[in-house]
């Protein structure tokens, strides 16, 4: 059953931007919410919280920092009796509830998605997000970009990709989408009275009655835009950058992460997902040709200025 901390008030804000994590992932929550105080936007959304299981000290401090906090339940069947996601990690949750935002968090034009593995380093995100959302489109970053070798040399990523459709879906659903772009999951928006919404759920159910399957949340996603190819407005890849396929430089000169080729535009919102969750990644400096040095991709608004250090 879903427990809600009070009822949303949305006459108050047309928009509500939603993160989810359990303990594991709650200090990154925590660094996320962080990064968006730092920024500037027109646009200021209400906080939306699914708490999977963080702990009372975590819970406390998101009380002041959240809007809306939410306790999903299964929002999509696990397994024939339905008892099998009690038997899976708790992460899972986060995949069933968020095709189900609009049920969790009601009555807002526009429902906003960041990963809590993420955090951003330009509030323009959310106003595209949200501009977009209001305008009645379905907004994403596809995973593609010129730094991204997967794209160009890895042929095993995309016979994968297909086979996760065949499993999911069928030969069909594949062949009609399965070499298309992938589009991430971890930063979008949509607006609230979208028949995406209940589409994905159908999808993912679908899915999740025959295999369940970690992928299969983020291929529902997939399958249900390019079956139904909803108005929609794609943004570049540094609206979601996805530290696991490039690691960005950094720029000393900003103190701000940047994309690894030229013109060395800065990102604008850090997806330091799989890998790349690491402490420490080797990062070029720029304007330092060859020199690399530790640095952990999660925000830290004290971060160390690596020029003088890059000089010795």
């Amino acid at each position: 059953m879903t427990k809600t901390s009070d009822t949303p008030s949305p006459e108050k804000n047309q928009s509500i931007l939603c993160i989810a994590a359990d303990e594991k992932f709650a200090d990154m929550a925590s660094e996320l919410v962080a990064s968006l105080q730092q920024c500037t936007s027109r646009h200021k959304p209400d906080l939306g919280f699914l708490d999977l299981g963080v702990d009372w000290t975590h819970r406390e401090t998101f009380r002041s920092a959240f809007t809306h906090i939410v306790q999903p339940g299964w929002d999509v069947r696990m397994g024939p009796d339905g008892t099998e996601g009690e038997r899976r990690i708790k992460g899972y949750k986060a995949m069933t509830a968020r095709p189900h935002l609009p049920k969790h968090f009601p009555g807002y034009e526009a429902y906003l998605w960041i990963d809590a593995d993420c955090w951003v380093q330009d509030g323009d995100v959310i106003d595209q997000l949200v501009d977009g959302a209001l305008a009645g489109d379905f907004v994403v970053a596809p995973e593609i970009d010129r730094a991204y070798a997967h794209m160009y040399w890895s042929l095993a990523f995309w016979k994968w990709w297909y086979r996760e459709y065949v499993r999911a879906y069928s030969e069909k659903a594949a062949q009609g989408a399965g070499r298309n772009p992938v589009l991430n999951s971890g930063v979008f928006a949509l607006p609230g009275d979208s028949p995406f919404w209940q589409a994905w759920s159908d999808n993912l159910q679908s899915a999740f009655d025959r295999v369940i399957d970690f992928n299969f949340e983020q291929l529902a996603f997939n399958w249900t835009f390019y079956r139904d190819k909803p108005p929609h407005r794609f943004l570049s890849s540094r609206y979601n950058w996805l530290a696991n396929k490039a690691l960005p430089k950094f720029d000393p000169a900003t103190r701000r992460f940047v994309e690894p080729m030229p013109p060395f535009s800065p990102l604008v919102v850090m997806h330091v997902c799989g890998d790349a969750k690491k402490r420490e990644n080797m990062v070029e400096v720029l304007g330092q040709t060859g020199v690399t040095l530790p640095s952990s991709l999660r925000f830290d608004p004290d971060r160390k200025d690596f020029s003088s250090v890059a000089r010795t």
